[in-house]
Formats: structure tokens, sequence, C-alpha cells
């Protein structure tokens, strides 16, 4: 309970920025280009921040495994915290590196999120970040014939990277009136869903989830436990022709590669408030949450 309140914390004071910045991204993807590393070195660059966006878009989506009526809703808002382990901050240099202008050969160096100091060369700066953050305003809204749909959106101005947008949604499916014999206090429910990612005009992402959840109440208190097992997929397209640069060398597209993941969270609803917290298991280990008015 106390770690619940403590992610409950976190969402307050974030809620309002994404934690990419303190470093000028765009400016680093041009002088990679420059320098003539070419599109592997971006691709592993910008790779942990691929990684990242396909978890943390399709996280903290769900929060129980059955679905509401029409018109009953929840509004509030969501998020994902994501420690970037040391996997995320460092890459092998497809490029040889030089340590005054002797060549050293292939070093490990820095990513997006990797260290701002550099030892070699032009070698290329990373945003030294310790934690990815990405809080939601989220909408689950009850229909009929055991349906929910959900709409979330962000954008923010963030500084040294531009506007930053988000926004997508999903479907919800309840199962749990479809089973022959029922389970006192256990809900199941399938859902989909899809998101965009647009970071000024040189980044574009959309990520695609599906997963299978499952809740159960506990008799007497106002908490559920629930969790479920979900498939990732997504693509990154960065527009190095949007980026400063004398010779742009094409769209440069990553793919994310955490696929599955899987999560298991408390939900605790007091009267019309509900705040819930799960632990993630993926590519990168994460926690999300959310804070929801319910009605």
């Amino acid at each position: 309970m106390k770690r619940l309140f403590t992610f409950v914390g976190f969402l307050i004071l974030f809620m309002s920025q994404v934690q990419l910045k303190a470093q000028n991204v765009e400016n680093y993807l041009a002088q990679i280009i420059v320098n003539g590393y070419g599109k592997d070195y971006v691709t592993d660059y910008m790779q942990p921040l691929a990684n990242t966006l396909e978890m943390g878009l399709s996280g903290a989506m769900y929060h129980r495994g059955y679905t509401k009526g029409f018109p009953r809703f929840d509004v509030g808002i969501s998020s994902v915290y994501v420690p970037l382990p040391n996997e995320a901050k460092s890459f092998m240099s497809p490029n040889n590196m030089t340590i005054s202008g002797v060549s050293v050969g292939q070093k490990d160096v820095p990513t997006v999120f990797g260290s701002s100091d550099v030892q070699y060369d032009a070698a290329i700066p990373g945003t030294n970040q310790d934690f990815f953050a990405l809080p939601l305003l989220q909408v689950n809204l009850g229909l009929l014939a055991n349906l929910e749909a959900t709409a979330r959106f962000a954008t923010t101005d963030v500084d040294y990277l531009g506007k930053l947008t988000v926004y997508g949604g999903g479907v919800k499916y309840g199962l749990s009136e479809l089973l022959p014999i029922g389970l006192p206090f256990v809900d199941f429910s399938v859902q989909a869903d899809y998101h965009k990612f647009i970071l000024g005009d040189f980044i574009d992402a959309g990520t695609f989830n599906m997963n299978f959840q499952v809740s159960g109440s506990v008799p007497v208190l106002p908490i559920d436990i629930y969790g479920g097992v979900g498939y990732d997929q997504s693509s990154m397209t960065i527009k190095t022709n949007a980026l400063d640069v004398p010779v742009p060398i094409g769209d440069v597209i990553l793919n994310g590669e955490n696929k599955l993941h899987f999560n298991l969270g408390a939900s605790v609803t007091l009267t019309m408030l509900n705040i819930h917290a799960a632990y993630n298991v993926g590519k990168y280990n994460y926690f999300s949450g959310g804070i929801m008015v319910v009605l």
C-alpha cells in the first residue's frame, strides 16, 4: 500500500511533463548524420526510445477485468514510469571512434538516454535520463453489449524537443458472461488499442497492443487485484529530411523489441475516486498506474 501511494505522488508531480528533456535530441540526430555515421548509428542510438514507447503507450490501459455499462465512465490521469536499465543507455558503435584523432576502434557510446559526457572525438551525447515517464488524460466509457471504449491524449512543449503529442484509444470486450460457469468475484476481458506519438516534425511512432485481462475483488474491502498479458507491436519513423542537415539519409524506421509483457497490480476505489498501480515485466520492467474519477 505504501508503494501504491508513492506511485500516486509521482503521478501528481509529473502529470504535466514528460521526462525526455534536458538535452536537444533533434540536434543530436543531426550531428549523427553530419558526422557521416549513417543509419545504423541512428538506429542503435534511438532504439531504446522505440522500445520505451512500445511499452509506455500501451501501459496503464486498464485496472479491472470487467467492462462498464453505458453510460458509466472513468476519467483521470494514467501514466507509466520506466526506470531505464544500463542496456538502454549505451551501445557498441558501428563506427570506429577516435581520441585526439587516433582510432581506438569500436567502443560503447551513449544512446538517446545515455550519458551527456563523451570521451571520444565527435561522439554523440545522450540526454542523461534515468527514467521515462508519460502521463496521459484517459477516459473509459461503458458501451452496450459488454463493450467499453478508451480514449487517451497528451500534448506539451518539451524543453529542447518541441511539441510532443500523443493520442490513441482502444476497445475492450468483457468475457465473463460467456463462461459456462461464472466465477464469483473474478472477471475477464480482452482489449485492443492503438496510439500515435509525434515529436516535432521529425519523429512519428505508432503502437498496437492486444491484451487479456483478469481481476478479482477482495470481499468486504474496496480493493481489486488485477493483471494480464499483452502483445505489443510498434514502429517509429525518424524523418531525417526534417532535420537541419545538408544531406538527409531518408527515413529511418525502428521497430520496438518488447512484444510480450505481463503485469500485476492493485486497484482501490473509495466512493468516486479510484487509485491503481501495477508492476509490468517486459523488455524493460516498469510501473504503471492512474488516478480516476469513477462514475
